[in-house]
């Protein structure tokens, strides 16, 4: 059974092209260094390095041999060492191509990570609340039924919600349950489901400028990479702009594409992203460095920069969102003690006097 590309870790890959590059850099012939490469692999990949070393030499050359195997060799390395075959720069491209993988791969890591604690807190709070309300809120019902004064409307409302969950809670946690895995499987094999959710994706408050910034700097890292290993730009555009594995993106490279076939200038080509895709400032810094010596440079420099941006953000988000989320839960918790209390109070009151 052929080994799919998700079942080899991008990290794994990585060390894949670096490994393949110290073997080349050390003068190594290409043929003896992807057969030193499969010593030690698991089965399926030191088969299909194997097979890559064959088809060389069987007369194959290296990027025809290497795309053959997808799950080893993407369209971005096959076609950066395509452009490089035969010039002496393939150990620098090959870690070229290594480092723009684990740079995007980190950029990624970094975001889910700013994503994850605050979004794991604010859940916790809700899953508390909720069963505080449905559990421990109906243990002052009896205890409320003792009174003959009115409750206070802050505690009806209470009691009203603590019902309602109790009669309802169930219903409510499996209808969310098969509504999160349907809209998972939809938007994962339905195309303009999974459009809609990249582009919530980017417009979601705090975290989206954040994901716009990490995939743009995956695409030009890769672009950038591309063009320094002589990859013409037609042709780089389309590749890079799969790295991030958005439709968007790939859309995006294909008009980008298509436009530059047409006759149209680098200029008026850039001018057609969309911000949502590509920020201001990087759209700007493209446009002066748009000639083709100068554009891979420019690209590498968009990318620093947006990162740069992006840490910034995630700074002032790590720094000011605890203490939003502390407040506002606060907050949530003082009303329900308040509600559950002061009728408390005015019976202590009632029986000393």
């Amino acid at each position: 059974m052929p080994l799919r590309v998700k079942a080899l870790s991008l990290t794994f890959r990585i060390t894949l092209y670096r490994s393949f590059a110290d073997l080349l850099a050390a003068g190594m012939p290409v043929l003896s260094a992807l057969r030193a490469l499969h010593v030690g692999q698991r089965s399926e990949v030191a088969r299909m390095l194997s097979e890559t070393a064959n088809d060389v030499a069987a007369g194959f050359s290296l990027g025809d041999a290497c795309a053959r195997h997808e799950a080893l060799f993407d369209e971005r390395v096959v076609s950066a060492i395509r452009a490089v075959e035969g010039t002496g720069r393939l150990p620098e491209v090959l870690r070229a191509v290594a480092a723009s993988h684990e740079e995007y791969h980190t950029y990624i890591q970094e975001v889910r990570k700013a994503v994850r604690v605050p979004m794991f807190t604010l859940l916790t709070a809700i899953l508390v609340i909720t069963c505080s309300l449905a559990f421990v809120v109906p243990t002052f019902t009896s205890l409320f039924s003792l009174t003959q004064d009115k409750l206070p409307a802050q505690t009806q409302r209470l009691l009203a919600i603590s019902r309602w969950l109790q009669e309802h809670g169930f219903t409510v946690v499996w209808t969310l349950l098969i509504a999160v895995l349907a809209g998972a499987a939809t938007t994962t094999y339905w195309l303009p489901a999974r459009r809609w959710k990249e582009w919530v994706t980017y417009w979601i408050p705090c975290f989206g400028h954040l994901w716009v910034c990490a995939d743009a700097c995956g695409v030009l890292t890769t672009l950038s990479v591309l063009l320094t290993a002589n990859v013409a730009l037609c042709d780089a555009l389309p590749l890079a702009s799969k790295v991030v594995k958005k439709l968007m993106w790939e859309e995006a490279g294909r008009n980008m594409r298509a436009h530059l076939m047409e006759g149209g200038d680098v200029a008026s080509m850039i001018m057609c992203i969309d911000t949502t895709l590509l920020p201001e400032q990087a759209r700007n810094l493209l446009l002066l460095g748009e000639k083709g010596s100068e554009l891979r440079v420019v690209c590498m420099h968009a990318a620093r920069l947006l990162n740069e941006k992006k840490l910034y953000r995630m700074q002032l988000l790590t720094s000011f969102l605890p203490v939003v989320l502390s407040c506002v839960i606060g907050s949530v918790v003082l009303l329900i003690i308040h509600a559950l209390y002061l009728p408390l109070f005015s019976m202590l009151e009632g029986l000393s006097l």
